[in-house]
């Protein structure tokens, strides 16, 4: 079992936002879920680590040069993800769900260490599962609220870190998710506070996108396939010592001198 100890707990909150902010007069947003988004309400989170080796990282180094880049970029992307850093809510006197953003709203994010094998952890043979989700941090939710994203950054003195993400899935599908990412390695590499993104890793939020002629049946059908006003996610399989499976992303890890990277999905299912 992997041994993680929490270094400490921080809130990031989106960088400053300028004069052509998405939020309202009363400094929130909020983004009515779709029938796109209703079906995956009563699934687990979406869960995702991502593995950087570093060769002889030290403690030092990482608190001080990776893990203030890594917040501030973070903070940026945020800005152009901004449903992200807010909740999930479902108002009593709503017929479904929203995003709601607030202006102090902010995303968890665990650092922590462990001296767990780095190497058996983001190699291509198998691990426990549960090894694995020690690296995710959790995802906050209830019956009429819910957190959209968690991040845990991991150090492995010697070795690198892992970056393990928790989003929900009602939010955060498969492309949002990948988009995100790729989004913040965008900005983690440029050494300057700039914000724009390129086009194909620039989201929208524009609903009105949305064209269906009855759109209010639409979201009552997905509705009734959760069966109740609840946020909380079907009860998931107990994580024991299944394997997980992992795939290449990034460049070759044969290929000499060169460091790379590794993605792993946090689920257990085949």
């Amino acid at each position: 079992m992997t041994t993680i100890q929490v270094v400490e707990v921080a809130r990031v909150t989106p960088a400053a936002v300028e004069s052509d902010s998405v939020l309202n007069s009363a400094h929130s947003l909020t983004i009515p879920l779709t029938f796109f988004d209703l079906p995956w309400l009563m699934l687990n989170p979406v869960k995702r680590v991502f593995f950087y080796k570093i060769t002889a990282l030290t403690r030092e180094h990482f608190h001080s040069s990776i893990l203030p880049k890594l917040n501030l970029s973070f903070s940026l992307v945020l800005r152009s993800y901004l449903p992200l850093s807010g909740r999930i809510t479902w108002d009593p006197n709503e017929p479904k769900p929203s995003i709601v953003v607030s202006e102090n709203d902010a995303v968890s994010v665990t650092v922590a260490e462990t001296r767990a094998d780095f190497s058996l952890l983001s190699g291509y043979g198998q691990r426990p599962a549960s090894d694995v989700h020690a690296l995710i941090p959790e995802l906050p939710v209830s019956i009429d609220s819910a957190t959209v994203l968690s991040i845990q950054i991991t150090l492995f003195p010697g070795d690198g870190f892992s970056i393990g993400v928790a989003a929900h899935h009602g939010v955060s599908d498969g492309k949002t998710s990948t988009m995100f990412i790729k989004a913040w390695a965008h900005l983690c590499k440029l050494d300057n506070n700039a914000v724009s993104l390129p086009a194909n890793l620039t989201p929208s939020f524009d609903r009105s996108l949305v064209n269906v002629n009855d759109l209010t049946e639409l979201d009552e059908e997905m509705i009734q396939i959760t069966k109740t006003r609840s946020l909380c996610p079907n009860p998931g399989r107990e994580i024991g010592d299944d394997v997980v499976r992992a795939r290449r992303w990034g460049r070759s890890p044969g290929r000499p001198g060169s460091e790379y990277t590794r993605r792993i999905s946090g689920g257990v299912d085949p």
